[in-house]
């Protein structure tokens, strides 16, 4: 049975991010090649089922969680992108943290401004 790559790649991106991982450690994990972990993140290449149980069995999910359309996120509850954006600002030291907070908040008013003007 086929998979719907596209939704198997939202689906795993979604769980590195929850986790705090990266693709590196799904390469040690599953111990196939980086192109391999790369093509699934993208997209572009879905995994056999004994691999789709091992990531499973690796985040603590089913593996429907992996394979099936996920609603969308509750009121409250981060999207994939705002998650992995988190994890990544986690990392940073605060005087970075705050100087990205001073550029995010001066986008996003740009593209507020440019949304009343235009």
């Amino acid at each position: 049975m086929g998979y719907d790559k596209t939704i198997f790649a939202r689906n795993l991106n979604y769980y590195l991010a929850k986790n705090g991982e990266n693709q590196i450690d799904i390469v040690r994990f599953l111990g196939v090649s980086k192109s391999t972990v790369s093509a699934y993140c993208s997209g572009s290449q879905v995994p056999r089922i004994d691999k789709i149980e091992l990531l499973a069995q690796h985040f603590g999910i089913q593996k429907s969680d992996l394979i099936d359309e996920k609603q969308p996120p509750e009121a409250g509850e981060l999207s994939d992108i705002a998650m992995q954006i988190a994890k990544m600002v986690d990392r940073l030291p605060p005087e970075s943290r705050q100087l990205l907070l001073v550029q995010v908040r001066a986008l996003a008013q740009g593209v507020q401004d440019q949304g009343a003007g235009g």
